[in-house]
């Protein structure tokens, strides 16, 4: 069917209606993801606290048992209290509908544009919103941060609607010292949506002076420019009054986020999200090639809107920064572009040709079964879900911890529990008052030390912080493995309970037991969470669990899925190099633990295994083969796969092999081989002496004594697991 030409819409409609209803298709399966922020949780527990107290100002300090602080600037109160009714009243489900509210309430927004452009029957209006959802779902995650999703598509909405009904509706802009109220007291991100703001005065300065037919008109730009300005008293309109946004300029002006937040997935560079199952640089470039496309399309009618171009280009910047702000450059994008489309003069893409249109539709509709294809094919094989039971969108254990939390509830009386960053927002929503975690992610609360658990969690000084920071349980997620090995290996600590996702010890009684597994390890049924809990089997050599993992992988998994097929081979092989690793068949256990491109990270255990093979030869008087068996651990194991203590370990032995190797065969130190030189590692070390922990001090008084050439050649194998093993600096030997 075709449009008739009268209507200027001379398209092929099936095309459109088939992209619109791939659209909405996009929408319900990507938002049916879990409901897993770590931030959700406390969220809920600070709006039950805020309604129970009556201050919206929050005490920090009384959510953990170690130190934080009362007072901190943050300002989410009203979002909290919405999402602490929801969960109350309609539980997980519940908050799902909240996000599908959001986005299909902006979906709407966009759409409706659209059809009041008279563009909503052109493919490439469609093409736009798929590429500016896709741009948008890196805050798809339910926590305040939803909110401004949604707030930022009415700002930018608003604006384009101002601008198309003009002079007629000059009262439209006072809507936004209103929102700005709301928006304050919802989510922190506000601040982001005035560089928007920002950019239309300038844009509109540079339309009346280079393009005044794409002008507001008089009486409505004034009315626009008096309400940004009613804007700034708006934000006072808060609990901290000026403290809030001062807080935030403080913040972004003199805080380097990206540093101090590091470990924080939201707050890392955008090119370590451009992998599935979002692709958020991939579509940037989409965005970029389609919205410079249009923009030609109108230069060519000497028409510049430079509002368009400044709030584009500007968006597209922050893009690039974090992750956590990617979801604003979307709405920007979408309107942007469908303004730009609605000029249809002259344009290419509104010719009246019927085999253009053709090309045009066919374009448009490959790109959307494209995305279709990339999201689906994503969540069908590495995230199934049941669709007769929609388990995906009810199960409370979208909480990834909650399995443990379970056991600790039911099984362990103590009121401090020990945990990850990540987990403590989840732990505070089922324990909390009666229990209390040590750290959330919150963050800001816990200034005055967290370097030190900064340091623990990248493994470094475990002991010291164990011990200074006292729990009465520790819930240990199987992905920090350096901090898992420790309590496994300390005889203080035993092991009693094992989830699908996380550990728990307790202080050790003094009898070793075997931990409870949990019932759901036989359910796991994708290769993400099926990952973690194999990986630590394997480090810890617990066949038996492994090989539990690897039948539910095999029943579990769709074997239809090719990517399913190498992961379940891959376990085969695996499981069987750790059984010959626990049968001392060293040489051979490296074959199957050190492939390059595992997914299953056993370099570690290959490591190991090298080692053994090391220090059999260092016995046996054989410098060289121990050396030559040591550096293979330099040429296997990824740098991203080990600790820094471990790291360093390594660094030590193989300073120790190669100094003891050159000096024992007289090599000429001048035709040492470029990456193998004690005297590289020596240097290394001592250029960073000031950033090793207290526990390597060892490898510091080594290469001072190789520096001054006092080492009288004493030392003494490290096993690599020395920054896991739970000793006190008092009881490790002194002549290593």
């Amino acid at each position: 069917m075709q449009l008739s030409k009268g209507s200027r819409r001379p398209w092929f409609i099936g095309a459109a209606i088939f992209m619109g209803i791939i659209a909405t298709t996009i929408i319900v399966a990507r938002l049916s993801y879990p409901a897993k922020s770590a931030d959700l949780w406390w969220h809920i527990v600070h709006g039950r606290h805020i309604l129970d107290s009556g201050s919206l100002i929050v005490d920090h300090s009384l959510f953990t048992w170690t130190p934080a602080s009362a007072y901190h600037v943050y300002n989410s109160w009203l979002a909290q209290i919405i999402l602490y009714k929801v969960d109350l009243h309609l539980g997980v489900k519940g908050l799902i509908a909240l996000r599908y509210f959001t986005f299909f309430g902006f979906f709407f927004l966009t759409a409706r544009y659209a059809f009041k452009r008279g563009i909503a029957g052109h493919p490439v209006s469609w093409l736009i919103i798929l590429i500016g959802l896709h741009l948008t779902l890196g805050g798809i995650l339910i926590k305040p941060e939803l909110f401004s999703v949604g707030f930022m598509y009415i700002v930018v909405w608003l604006y384009y609607e101002m601008r198309l009904r003009g002079d007629k509706n000059w009262y439209l802009p006072y809507a936004y010292p209103l929102i700005f109220i709301l928006w304050i007291n919802l989510h922190g991100a506000f601040f982001i949506a005035s560089l928007f703001l920002a950019m239309t005065v300038m844009g509109e300065l540079f339309n009346l002076k280079f393009s005044p037919s794409l002008a507001l008109p008089g009486k409505l730009r004034n009315h626009y420019l008096i309400a940004l300005g009613l804007c700034v008293p708006a934000l006072l309109v808060n609990p901290y009054g000026y403290e809030l946004p001062q807080a935030i300029i403080n913040s972004v002006l003199f805080t380097n986020v990206k540093e101090e937040l590091s470990f924080v997935s939201a707050f890392q560079e955008t090119s370590s999200f451009n992998s599935a199952p979002l692709y958020l640089l991939n579509y940037m470039v989409a965005a970029m090639l389609l919205f410079v496309f249009l923009l030609w399309q109108g230069l060519k009618n000497r028409k510049s809107d430079w509002v368009i171009i400044l709030t584009f280009t500007a968006y597209c910047l922050l893009f690039v920064q974090l992750g956590r702000v990617t979801y604003f450059l979307g709405p920007v994008f979408i309107f942007a572009s469908l303004s730009l489309l609605a000029q249809k003069q002259n344009s290419w893409l509104w010719s009246t040709s019927t085999r253009n249109n053709l090309i045009i539709a066919i374009i448009c509709v490959t790109s959307a079964v494209f995305m279709a294809h990339k999201n689906f094919s994503f969540f069908t094989c590495s995230s199934p879900f049941s669709i007769n039971r929609l388990d995906f969108m009810l199960d409370p254990s979208t909480a990834t911890v909650y399995e443990s939390a379970n056991y600790i509830e039911e099984n362990l009386p103590g009121t401090k529990i020990g945990n990850m960053y990540r987990d403590g927002g989840y732990l505070t929503y089922r324990f909390w008052p009666e229990k209390k975690v040590s750290i959330d992610p919150r963050a800001f609360p816990f200034n005055s030390w967290f370097d030190e658990y900064r340091q623990f969690y990248r493994g470094q000084n475990i002991n010291a912080f164990v011990q200074k920071y006292a729990a009465d349980t520790w819930l240990v997620r199987y992905g920090k493995v350096e901090i898992f090995q420790w309590f496994f290996l300390s005889d203080k600590w035993s092991l009693v309970f094992m989830g699908p996702h996380a550990g728990v010890f307790i202080p050790s009684g003094g009898s070793a037991t075997s931990p409870e597994i949990s019932r759901k390890m036989d359910d796991l049924n994708s290769i993400s969470s099926l990952l973690l809990p194999l990986t630590t089997a394997l480090q810890l050599s617990d066949l038996s669990l492994a090989k539990q993992l690897h039948q539910a992988a095999i029943r579990n998994l769709d074997d239809q899925c090719e990517h399913n097929q190498r992961f379940i081979e891959e376990i085969t092989d695996v499981v069987r190099g750790v059984e010959l690793f626990n049968d001392g068949q060293y040489q051979e256990a490296i074959n199957s633990l050190g492939k390059p491109g595992k997914s299953i990270h056993t370099y570690g255990k290959a490591a190991d295994a090298v080692m053994k093979l090391a220090e059999k030869s260092w016995e046996d008087g054989d410098i060289q083969g121990a050396r030559r068996w040591y550096k293979g651990i330099f040429e296997f194991l990824p740098r991203n796969q080990i600790t820094d203590t471990q790291a360093m370990v390594d660094v030590y032995n193989m300073t120790l092999l190669d100094w003891h190797y050159r000096h024992s065969e007289n090599i000429d130190l001048e035709l040492s081989e470029s990456q193998i030189d004690w005297r590289q590692f020596v240097k290394f070390v001592l250029n960073n002496e000031d950033n090793l922990p207290a526990e390597l001090n060892f490898v510091i008084e080594l290469a001072k004594k190789m520096d001054q050439e006092i080492y009288d050649g004493s030392s003494r194998l490290v096993p690599r697991n020395y920054g896991s093993v739970p000793l006190s600096n008092e009881n490790r030997s002194e002549d290593h």
